[in-house]
């Protein structure tokens, strides 16, 4: 065992910082790493961990199971590392000092200045694994916190960049047999897309299954009334003019909705277009509809309408030619839609429109 007078001498000479910036002080600290022995469940580590604990002087207390050790940290001027033996002793199990680590660390009198890393811990089976990982980071110097669940297989360590970094927390958990990793932490963004096309919530189901089916998004949703996606992706693996292109793919028209007032512009233009098609509509539309069910019940119209004309009807070419161009015109859109998300093994309105009125204008022309 290492006495008071020794500890000045184990490991951490030297360590002593030579300039310290104003607003902060030194607290000097001991941690000592110490074997216990008879341990046999969590009850009997719960139990010396309540020993050390209850120890005027100690700040916290670690005991892990499989490595059979505890990790104290102390007030070096309060309790020695021989009443830690001793409160061990008292609590029934036989207890040596393995090491003891002296340290002086600069804690600022405003705020501690710690990084956060996520690692991946393989090898776990029980708590005794995950209290012994967690045991094992927590006495690196310079780690603040760490926390290991056992569920997740994940540890979450808050430390001071300063004095340790990532490697050193892996090489600390493969030391105790365990297999660790650090997760990278992935960055997000957000984009906001305006949806243009959209009909009904078929549409919109095949516009967020297109976009969640893009490598790197992380999650995709569609607001049919205010025809727009918000998508959360990894910048790393994808942007906005792959998720543009994917929205295209499916038939619907697709642009970076930058702010509000840029949605409401996108909106308007939308409301003009389908003005736009509406009024194109009507203009072949209305004559057609006078053509088929006016104009023959006018007496003197009636033999005008029967002229044939290259062996047909006079009225059924004119039908054809002002039903065309809103078939295959004006309802273009609809059939673009319609191709593209078949290709997709996707149904939506515009296979729906599609299919109804291409029957009725074909069987209209067979007829």
């Amino acid at each position: 065992m290492t006495g008071a007078g020794e500890r000045s001498r184990l490991l951490c000479d030297g360590q002593e910082l030579s300039h310290h910036p104003e607003g902060t002080a030194l607290q000097e600290t001991y941690v000592a790493r110490l074997e216990v022995l008879g341990m046999t469940c969590s009850a009997c580590t719960g139990a010396v961990e309540k020993a050390l604990k209850h120890t005027p002087g100690v700040a916290t207390a670690s005991v892990a199971l499989v490595t059979e050790t505890a990790q104290v940290t102390y007030n070096p001027e309060v309790v020695m590392d021989t009443e830690l033996v001793k409160a061990v002793e008292d609590a029934g199990f036989d207890a040596k000092v393995l090491q003891v680590v002296s340290t002086k660390n600069t804690v600022s009198t405003n705020a501690a200045v710690s990084a956060q890393a996520r690692f991946r811990i393989t090898g776990m089976t029980c708590s005794a694994c995950s209290n012994a990982v967690e045991s094992a980071l927590s006495r690196v110097p310079g780690v603040v916190k760490a926390t290991v669940g056992l569920a997740t297989e994940e540890a979450l360590v808050k430390y001071n960049p300063a004095l340790v970094g990532p490697d050193a927390l892996v090489e600390a958990v493969d030391d105790i047999g365990f297999e660790a990793e650090k997760v990278k932490e992935v960055v997000t963004n957000v984009v906001s897309l305006h949806v243009g096309g959209m009909t009904c919530s078929a549409c919109s189901s095949a516009v967020e299954s297109g976009l969640n089916a893009v490598p790197g998004v992380l999650e995709a949703r569609v607001n049919l009334l205010q025809s727009c996606a918000e998508v959360r992706f990894d910048p790393d693996a994808t942007g906005p003019r792959s998720l543009i292109a994917a929205v295209d793919d499916l038939g619907f028209e697709c642009s970076l909705n930058v702010e509000d007032r840029r949605g409401r512009k996108n909106r308007f233009a939308d409301q003009q277009m389908w003005l736009a098609l509406l009024q194109r509509a009507a203009l072949f539309t209305v004559p057609c509809f006078l053509v088929a069910m006016v104009f023959p019940h006018i007496g003197w119209m009636e033999p005008i309408l029967e002229t044939r004309i290259c062996g047909f009807q006079l009225d059924d070419v004119l039908k054809f030619c002002l039903a065309t161009p809103v078939q295959y015109g004006v309802g273009l859109r609809f059939h673009l839609g319609a191709i593209k998300a078949v290709r997709h093994g996707s149904a939506n309105m515009d296979v729906l429109v599609a299919l109804g009125t291409n029957a009725a204008y074909l069987y209209s022309i067979i007829s």
